[in-house]
């Protein structure tokens, strides 16, 4: 299973929505990716353990995160 994390604190955000009409759209099915919401830059780290079950078993994860202003980097 292929992970993406966003920014995002909910489902009901547009990036979320926007993101999984477009995978959806490219034909890929739900069981082939999830789409998780980690709600904000600093919480990434707390994502980390579902990065590392996922890779040990075998999925690929992606981080899909904006640059909002030039004081948050």
């Amino acid at each position: 299973m292929t992970q993406i994390f966003i920014e995002a604190r909910y489902e009901k955000t547009s990036e979320y929505v926007f993101l999984n009409t477009i995978i959806k759209e490219l034909g890929f099915s739900e069981a082939q990716y999830k789409i998780i919401c980690v709600g904000g830059n600093s919480n990434l780290i707390k994502a980390a353990n579902k990065f590392k079950e996922n890779t040990i078993e075998g999925g690929k994860n992606l981080i899909i995160f904006d640059a909002d202003t030039p004081a948050t980097g």
